[in-house]
């Protein structure tokens, strides 16, 4: 009789520490919270990487975003014709089939049709 009581105790205590496990979200960090990954931190917010290695909640992007100058740099980044340094001489595109469309509008002309796929079994 005691080891049923004992039995059905645990499994009553089992069933509900999983119901308030599954049932509980986790509270998300807020600005300048600690964090692992961008899914701990509230709406708004992602985990940016500090100098010192830890990883804080954050709207500010600036210390994770990195630009590059349009036209290159100095003198340096130009070969003696012009080119880019390093840049080989380049090949034009194949010419199209048919008209170009306008500026800014989308190509909606469908692909050509090259017939059914061969059968891979032969």
């Amino acid at each position: 009789m005691r080891r049923a009581f004992w039995l059905l105790a645990g499994a009553a205590a089992s069933a509900a520490i999983a119901i308030v496990a599954c049932s509980a979200s986790p509270k998300l960090a807020g600005m300048g919270e600690t964090c692992l990954q961008a899914t701990d931190c509230a709406d708004g917010l992602v985990c940016i990487p500090q100098k010192g290695g830890s990883r804080v909640c954050s709207n500010d992007l600036s210390s994770i975003q990195t630009t590059e100058e349009a036209g290159g740099g100095g003198d340096d980044a130009t070969g003696d014709d012009g080119t880019a340094a390093g840049d080989g001489p380049t090949e034009a595109a194949p010419p199209s089939d048919g008209p170009e469309p306008p500026d800014g509008a989308p190509d909606t002309t469908p692909p050509p049709d090259t017939g059914p796929p061969p059968d891979a079994g032969d």
